[in-house]
């Protein structure tokens, strides 16, 4: 009885010690993506969530840091982060240097303006000045749609992003279509705004980041995504963050 409890002991301990440790990127300030919580790291919102549940499963002992979104691409290049999780769009140039899982999150962009505005169409914006979120890869779509005749206007967040709009700065924004909804859910007057045209979808949604070496973990990753659906925990955390969300 001795040597199995000794062999059961030595099992666990190896176990534990084969067991990954991740240090994991997140955004620190974009509801309901992910929001910092408290000053030693810890983190809310429906990535972390999602990662959370993600290294439970490989098993992996997951630490979180914020990275602000323009930092994701040498942070994880230099291996300073194993993975970024952060509105990260997959596209084929981003492809290049880095390996993604498959997309946890479809990531169409949508313009909108204030009911009130003249803008009718998407032939409108022409010479108008359009907000973005810095860095949003957005913004050179429509600059190339529209030959560089528009003038662009960025913000460092969603919330800076309404408040412009709302003041005149810009005539209109184009920003990720879930992350639009739930502001103007969340803030309770749908009755401003006014969406022009349909969903602009550029890349193939959102995916978890990582170094061109790391072919095992991002296979280990795609294979517990393909779980959680099957077995509804992916829906259950999509849920909590993004069930309530009406529409414009």
């Amino acid at each position: 009885m001795k040597r199995i409890f000794t062999l059961l002991l030595l099992l666990s301990i190896s176990y534990t010690a084969s067991s990954l440790n991740l240090k994991v990127g997140v955004q620190s300030n974009s509801p309901p993506f992910s929001m910092q919580v408290s000053q030693n790291n810890m983190f809310s919102g429906f990535e972390p969530d999602l990662m959370s549940e993600i290294c439970k499963r490989l098993p992996a002992n997951c630490t979180y840091q914020p990275v602000a979104f323009e930092d994701f691409f040498t942070q994880v290049y230099d291996k300073n982060i194993d993975l970024g999780i952060g509105q990260i769009s997959i596209t084929v140039h981003r492809q290049e240097n880095f390996l993604f899982s498959m997309p946890y999150l479809l990531s169409p962009g949508q313009i909108i303006t204030l009911k009130k505005s003249s803008i009718k169409t998407i032939n409108d914006l022409q010479s108008k000045t359009i907000g973005f979120i810095s860095h949003s890869f957005y913004k050179n779509f429509l600059l190339d749609q529209f030959n560089n005749q528009i003038k662009t206007h960025d913000y460092a967040n969603i919330d800076n992003a309404f408040n412009g709009l709302k003041m005149g700065e810009v005539d209109a924004l184009l920003l990720a279509k879930v992350e639009e909804d739930y502001w103007i859910t969340g803030n309770g007057n749908s009755s401003q705004f006014r969406i022009i045209g349909s969903p602009v979808y550029l890349g193939y949604g959102y995916g978890i980041m990582t170094n061109q070496q790391q072919n095992k973990l991002i296979n280990q990753i795609n294979q517990i995504l393909k779980e959680m659906e099957n077995d509804g925990s992916y829906l259950k955390i999509y849920n909590l963050y993004f069930g309530g969300i009406k529409e414009l």
